[in-house]
């Protein structure tokens, strides 16, 4: 008897698994038919698995998020939202990268990146500025783009955005104050 009744809830089970599975979304399916080529691919890219985890888990929410309307490829779709979210990442990093050189330059903060301490304090120091720089107004963040990263003048700021000098360097200033107060 209870050899029946163990066989009768493993053809339950077998049953239930296989409507679940049957009622996932069709993306789902994919990416969990793809995860390991996937993650493959990603890991020859960026060479870190925690890396490769995240970007992963990123696509997979992307993945999820999308209409589940068929694809012509799906393949192709998977593997070129995962070459754009590591083309993303390391977008992402130059600018990281760039904040914390032209805080260095300027003299606003002292990174030793020699050691992975001091490499994740200067991680930490740039997400606190962009998080602060995210809080002000469009134009102040604007300005101070262009004036750290593209390395515009102030004059040539002015000229592009159809304001004065003095506009500029006063929201410069206020971009400047606002992520040193956040950085307290």
């Amino acid at each position: 008897m209870l050899a029946a009744e163990l066989q009768m809830i493993l053809i339950i089970i077998t049953i239930r698994f296989v409507l679940i599975i049957a009622l996932l979304p069709m993306s789902y399916a994919l990416l969990i038919s793809y995860e390991k080529e996937l993650k493959g691919f990603l890991m020859r890219r960026l060479g870190c698995a925690f890396l490769v985890d995240d970007l992963y888990q990123n696509l997979a929410e992307k993945t999820l998020r999308r209409p589940t309307k068929k694809l012509e490829n799906p393949r192709a779709y998977l593997f070129q939202s995962a070459s754009n979210a590591v083309s993303d990442h390391y977008r992402a990093q130059a600018c990281r990268d760039s904040y914390v050189r032209q805080a260095q330059m300027d003299g606003d903060i002292h990174v030793d990146t020699k050691s992975p301490e001091q490499g994740i304090a200067a991680s930490q120091i740039v997400e606190i500025i962009e998080r602060a720089l995210a809080e002000l107004p469009l134009l102040t963040q604007k300005v101070f783009y262009l004036y750290r990263l593209d390395g515009l003048t102030h004059k040539a700021i002015a000229e592009q955005l159809g304001i004065s000098r003095s506009t500029v360097e006063r929201h410069l200033s206020k971009a400047i104050s606002h992520w040193k107060e956040k950085l307290r």
